[in-house]
C-alpha cells in the first residue's frame, strides 16, 4: 500500500489559486451578464430612461463571486411591479407627453404652473398660455375648455399601480447562456 502524506500548509497556495480561478470565471459570466442586459436594454428604445439604464449596470465582485447591478431608479419597479405613493405631497405629479422639459413641478418658478382641477377628471398643473382660461382657485373659467394655447403639464394623482414585467430583463435562459459563453471565450 502506498500513502501519501499531504500537509495543509502545502496546499495554501493551490487553494488561492483556485479560489483566483474561480472569482475570475464568476467575474467573466457577470460580465457576460451585464453585456446582455445593457444591449437589451438599448434595444427597448429611448435615450432616457433606458438609455440611462442601461449605463447604470455594473458588476461588482464579492466574497462568494460577482454580482450585476442595475443602479436605474424604476427598473425593479418595471419589473417585480408595486404601487408607487408620494413621499413628500398628497400627490404624485405625472408629465404629459406636452411637457418637453426635464424639470419637475417643483423646479418650475413660482407661479409659472397654475393648478387646474376639471370637474371628473384629476387635477393637473397647467403652463397657461397667451389666454389665460382659469380662475383663482384653479378652475376653468365659464364656457371654457382644456385646450388652448397653454400646456397641461402634468396630471395629479394619489397613487400609480404598476403590473410585474418579466420582459424588462433578459430570460433566465438567455442570461445562464450569456454567463456560460463569457466564461469559455478566451481573453
Amino acid at each position: 500500500m502506498l500513502q501519501l502524506k499531504i500537509k495543509a500548509t502545502d496546499l495554501t497556495g493551490l487553494v488561492y489559486r483556485e479560489l483566483l480561478d474561480v472569482q475570475r470565471n464568476a467575474e467573466k459570466a457577470a460580465g457576460g451578464v451585464r453585456e446582455l442586459v445593457k444591449r437589451h436594454f438599448e434595444a427597448r428604445g429611448g435615450q432616457r430612461f433606458w438609455g440611462e439604464a442601461a449605463e447604470s449596470v455594473e458588476v461588482a465582485g464579492s466574497s462568494k463571486g460577482a454580482v450585476v447591478g442595475i443602479y436605474q431608479r424604476g427598473v425593479a419597479l418595471r419589473f417585480f411591479g408595486g404601487v408607487v405613493r408620494p413621499v413628500r405631497g398628497k400627490a404624485l405629479a405625472l408629465p404629459t407627453r406636452e411637457n418637453k422639459t426635464d424639470l419637475w413641478p417643483r423646479e418650475f418658478d413660482e407661479g409659472e404652473l397654475h393648478y387646474m382641477a376639471p370637474p371628473g377628471m384629476h387635477p393637473m398643473l397647467y403652463l397657461p398660455g397667451k389666454t389665460h382660461k382659469l380662475t383663482r382657485e384653479g378652475k376653468l373659467r365659464k364656457g371654457a375648455s382644456v385646450s388652448g394655447d397653454g400646456k397641461i403639464m402634468f396630471v395629479l394623482v394619489p397613487q400609480t399601480e404598476h403590473k410585474a414585467d418579466p420582459s424588462v430583463l433578459p430570460s433566465p435562459e438567455e442570461m445562464t447562456a450569456a454567463a456560460l459563453k463569457a466564461m469559455t471565450t478566451a481573453n
